[in-house]
This record gives C-alpha cells, structure tokens and sequence, in this order.
C-alpha cells in the first residue's frame, strides 16, 4: 500500500503533494496547513483542491472506465484461445 501511495503523490509536483499530505493525509485544517506553508487560507483550499482534481485525473488516466486496471492485448489473446480450445475439445460424460 505504501508503494502505491507513494508512486500516486509522485504524479504531483512538490507544491501539491505538500498540500495534499497535510490537508488530504495529516487533515489540517485550512487555517493550520496554510500557516505551515506561509500561505492564506483561500490559497490552500485553491491549492487542495487543484492537487486532488491532478491526482483523480492521473488515476483515471491509467484505469478503464470502470475503475478496474485494463487489461493488456496479450491477455486477451490467450482468454481468447483458451476459449476456442475449449470449444473444440471432445464432451465427456462424467459419472
């Protein structure tokens, strides 16, 4: 989980990644986060909201629409072979 946490912030740039781990991660409030990074309020919550709209674009960028990992072409392939060799293998009965 840790690996893949931290691979998503590192689509950020170093700006957006602060924000987002203190008012995302760490839940500062915006008043608290904007005084760590000597910045106003508005600012952060602009700021806040700019990284988590980056960070929701690069994740849906690298899924398919359903949110599951899109599969690649030779795996498809090889689903799609298994099923045409299960077609022709001969019935059996089983009793």
């Amino acid at each position: 989980m840790f690996f893949c946490t931290s691979g998503m912030l590192l689509c950020l740039d170093r700006e957006r990644r602060l924000t987002l781990i203190l008012g995302a991660i760490f839940e500062l409030s915006d008043t608290v986060a904007a005084e760590v990074l000597e910045i106003s309020p508005d600012n952060f919550r602009q700021r806040l909201a700019r990284a988590r709209r980056d960070l929701r674009s690069f994740m849906n960028s690298r899924t398919n629409p359903r949110g599951a990992r899109s599969r690649t072409k030779g795996v498809r392939d090889r689903q799609h072979i298994g099923r045409k060799m299960r077609g022709n293998l001969p019935q059996t009965s089983v009793l």
